[in-house]
C-alpha cells in the first residue's frame, strides 16, 4: 500500500498523464480558436462537460487560463 503522503498520482500515474493530455487538448483549442465558452470547449475537445469544468477551474488556479465574464456567454482564454 502507498503511504497517504504520496497521493493518488503516485498510485495511478496514468491518471496524471490523462489529465495532462486533456488539459493540453483544451489549451491547444483555446490557442487556435481564441476565447471560447465552456460549451464550445466541450464540443471541440469531445471531453465530458464535468471534466472540462474541473480542468478549467484547476487551470485557472494554476494561472494557465482566465475566465472573462459572468454570464452563460462568458469566455475562457489562455493567459
Amino acid at each position: 500500500m502507498v503511504p497517504p503522503e504520496h497521493g493518488a498520482s503516485t498510485r495511478y500515474p496514468w491518471r496524471r498523464q490523462m489529465t495532462q493530455h486533456q488539459q493540453q487538448k483544451i489549451l491547444d483549442f483555446l490557442r487556435a480558436a481564441g476565447p471560447a465558452s465552456r460549451a464550445q470547449i466541450v464540443q471541440a475537445t469531445e471531453l465530458e462537460g464535468a471534466t472540462v469544468s474541473r480542468l478549467l477551474e484547476r487551470m485557472e488556479t494554476n494561472g494557465l487560463v482566465r475566465h472573462e465574464g459572468r454570464t452563460r456567454s462568458a469566455r475562457w482564454s489562455v493567459v
